[in-house]
């Protein structure tokens, strides 16, 4: 009977805690309606937040534990973003131990967030969505100690569940953006039972990374972040200590440990990073190729471990202590279009919170040794000296060649680098560079390099050529002297506002100019089919100055030699003064100004001097003329114009200028002949010059001789005209015969004396017509009618003279 009426009580009692189940449930329904729980929850909320704050729906429910649901949640941004929500919240459900409540415990039995998605952005003056967030003083909250809050209503949740969710940072004033997609997160939280701690563990995934620049997207799917905490709180110390912090990016893995005191003020953190011995091909391939691009071919082995204590304020600043080290070990790098391998046995980098130290040892790049050792000091305005040394078989580069070059030799470097990483113009540079037996042939190159020696010195800010010997082809070039601003250059990669300043002296034996720099040269009336090609010629940003002596050599199919001058090169204007050369057994002198700002239209100016050359070989370079005139010419003028190439540059050619001839000869010329025959004449092959005189100018694409003047055995000549770049001639000229020439115009006759001048000359006039391929020469019968006309008109006035003294 007693246990039939004991398990009677226990009906009745579980009968009636049914009943007040229900009865509770349906108070809560009444009293707290939807409505009302957003009226209830909603304003505190945003009043904490500092936000405008939306719900969907929201329920409430007492089966399993009292629970809170709430479904479309949204915190809205400020005035001034694009995206209208700050925060969205797909599902939240929280559910709490019933029974703990009237103890003054919150014990959460679960907390679910389902798709929560965080909008986190940066306008591009610099406002950010959540600056302010909760910290306008209107909106502020009362602060509370940890102490206290602790005391007030100590809670545990046995599940925080976090999925679907995802994070985007968008910062305009970069123009980059990066979102965190796929976040899931589990954890737990138990509040000791005397409130004395709180304990966490849990873990956390990031399953992808996008990041935008500019508008294009780079999606990073290979990289995947986990962690997993155990951390443990002590609201009475405002401290928490980090038990373990596992993390793994990929394969790169560590653990982080210590401990976070004063955290509702200033943070300080007093923490332990160390890493497992890394896998430097895992690192490789934890790199997203989609990013970087660049280490697809990149493999590598060996062994890397870092450790490292941080101690201060979570906000980085000066008076943090910082220590650590990064270890390598049997590094080897190698890339397929690399030839050789980065070997390296040791190397250490050491780091605090001021200086950073790195050094290599037994270390070697493609079979040669190299050394480095780098010390920078005065963070965060660094200060670096970094030694650096290294041999070098040249024939690595020679993947980076075009496919048919052929590159070797060897260089040798040894250097201090030295100054403030921050203000890179006062960087300075120690030591030398050295270059040996450098070959390198290309068919895309003119002339190969057969031979360079080279040797710099670096002198802090400037460097001293030591020693540039070059054999190009048949060419050899020598230059010596002095880089005044070298290494800011360098080290600026050009972007300096002074140009570095070379002042040397360039020598060689012999330089082929038209085989180093091809260039199209015509003769009048004859195009030359060579093309121009100048891509080949490197003109470093520097300016320049100093002398020039060549032995011998050639330009433009003219050779010459003893060239000496001066040269000048300033903001692209290339100035060349007191040239002195033999060219055609004679002597030239001159001075030339080249501006090359526009390399492909350079623009010209220049004044020459010729004493003695050969005329014939100045002819037969120059024009059609050749093997004909014979003698010492001597020539005077100047000329300007503008191209790259002799067909740029004729239209724009302007030439002016006189020259003059004592003693020469003309053989063979038959047009002179062909002139003589027409009136009768005979004239030797060879005539000979005794005074040659005239100016000649170019100007609208034909070259004009202007009154020249020639004394031969025939007699003196007259000639003006100009014959074309198409090879055109129009000349018009006369000749005044020698008694002895003149003796031979019998067949004249009577009209002879139409020929002849007042003092009794024979004056034949005629055109030369025609082309430079086939010249046309005849007499100019236009001024007969004209000499006619004279006489009659003196033959009339003679008889009217008669007839009125009579």
């Amino acid at each position: 009977m007693a246990g039939r009426k004991g398990f009677r009580i226990l009906l009745w009692l579980a009968a009636i805690a049914v009943v007040l189940v229900l009865v509770v449930y349906a108070a809560v329904l009444i009293l707290l309606p939807q409505d009302k729980i957003v009226e209830l929850i909603i304003p505190r909320v945003e009043k904490a937040l500092n936000r405008k704050v939306t719900v969907g729906d929201v329920s409430f429910t007492i089966w399993s534990g009292i629970g809170l649901r709430l479904s479309d949640l949204e915190v809205k941004n400020p005035k001034g973003f694009d995206n209208p929500n700050m925060l969205i919240l797909d599902h939240l459900d929280v559910k709490v131990k019933f029974f703990p409540l009237f103890k003054k415990r919150l014990e959460i039995t679960s907390i679910v967030l389902d798709g929560l998605r965080v909008n986190l952005a940066r306008t591009a003056t610099g406002l950010t969505n959540y600056s302010d967030l909760g910290g306008a003083p209107e909106y502020g909250v009362e602060r509370i100690e940890p102490e206290q809050a602790a005391a007030a209503l100590p809670f545990s949740f046995e599940n925080l569940v976090l999925s679907n969710s995802s994070l985007v940072y968008v910062d305009d004033s970069s123009g980059y953006s990066i979102a965190l997609d796929g976040i899931k997160l589990k954890s737990t939280l138990l509040t000791e039972s005397d409130r004395s701690s709180m304990k966490s563990s849990g873990e956390m995934s990031v399953d992808g990374f996008t990041y935008t620049v500019s508008g294009e997207e780079h999606p990073l799917p290979s990289l995947k972040l986990e962690l997993r905490h155990d951390l443990t709180y002590a609201p009475q110390g405002d401290s928490m200590t980090v038990n373990s912090l596992d993390f793994a990016l990929n394969e790169l893995k560590g653990k982080l440990t210590g401990s976070i005191t004063s955290i509702s003020a200033e943070p300080i953190l007093d923490l332990n990073i160390r890493t497992e011995d890394l896998s430097l091909n895992d690192i490789l391939e934890s790199i997203p190729v989609e990013a970087f691009p660049q280490v697809a071919d990149l493999v590598g082995s060996g062994k890397l471990h870092m450790v490292g204590d941080y101690r201060g304020p979570a906000r980085l600043t000066r008076i943090a202590e910082i220590e650590g080290k990064v270890s390598m070990n049997g590094i080897e790098l190698a890339h397929e279009s690399f030839k050789g391998k980065l070997k390296i046995k040791l190397a250490e980098l050491n780091f605090t919170q001021s200086n950073l130290t790195f050094f290599t040892d037994d270390a070697e790049l493609s079979g040669e040794p190299f050394k480095l050792k780098a010390i920078v000091d005065n963070l965060p305005d660094p200060s670096i000296s970094a030694e650096f040394s290294m041999n070098l078989n040249l024939s690595v580069f020679q993947p980076y060649m075009e496919p048919d070059a052929d590159l070797s030799g060897r260089m040798k470097i040894e250097t201090t680098a030295y100054g403030k990483m921050n203000e890179t113009a006062s960087m300075s540079l120690l030591g030398s560079l050295e270059i040996e037996n450098l070959k390198y042939r290309s068919k895309s190159m003119d002339f190969p390099v057969d031979d360079l020696d080279a040797t710099f010195e670096f002198l802090g800010k400037d460097a001293v050529v030591k020693k540039f010997d070059a054999d190009l082809g048949e060419s050899d070039i020598s230059i010596q002297g002095k880089i005044k601003g070298f290494t800011p250059y360098v080290f600026l990669l050009g972007d300096v506002e002074r140009k570095p300043h070379f002042t040397g002296r360039v020598t060689s034996q012999y330089l082929d100019i038209d085989g180093l720099f091809p260039e199209e040269v015509e003769s009048v009336g004859e195009p030359s089919s060579v093309a121009t090609d100048t891509s080949m010629l490197f003109l470093p940003d520097f300016d320049a100055d100093g002398t020039f002596s060549i032995s011998e050599g050639i330009y433009s199919l003219v050779a010459f030699e003893d060239a000496t001058g001066k040269y000048d090169l300033t903001d692209y204007v290339l100035s060349i003064d007191s040239v002195n050369a033999k060219v055609y057994d004679g002597k030239v002198t001159g001075s030339a100004i080249i501006d090359i700002e526009n390399f492909d239209r350079p623009e010209y100016q220049a004044d020459y001097s010729a004493r003695g050359i050969e005329i014939n070989s100045f002819l037969s370079r120059f024009t059609s003329f050749e093997n004909h005139l014979f003698g010492e010419f001597d020539i005077d003028g100047s000329f300007s114009g503008a191209g790259a190439e002799v067909k740029d540059l004729l239209p724009t050619l302007k030439l002016s200028g006189t020259g003059k001839m004592r003693d020469g000869k003309l053989l063979n010329f038959d047009l002179i002949s062909k002139l003589a025959e027409s009136v009768g004449a005979k004239v030797s092959n060879e005539e000979k010059i005794r005074d040659l005189i005239g100016s000649y100018r170019v100007e609208n694409g034909r070259v004009f001789l202007d009154d020249l003047f020639l004394t031969s055995s025939t007699g003196d000549w007259r000639l003006s005209g100009s014959v074309g770049f198409d090879g055109s001639l129009s000349y018009a000229g006369d000749v005044k015969l020698s008694a002895k020439a003149s003796e031979n115009l019998d067949f004249l006759g009577g009209l002879k004396a139409l020929f002849q001048s007042d003092k009794g000359d024979v004056v034949l006039p005629f055109k030369l017509t025609g082309s430079y391929a086939a010249p046309e020469i005849a007499l100019d019968t236009s001024p007969l009618k004209e000499n006619v006309d004279n006489k009659i008109k003196n033959e009339k006035k003679n008889l009217l003279d008669k007839l009125f003294k009579k």
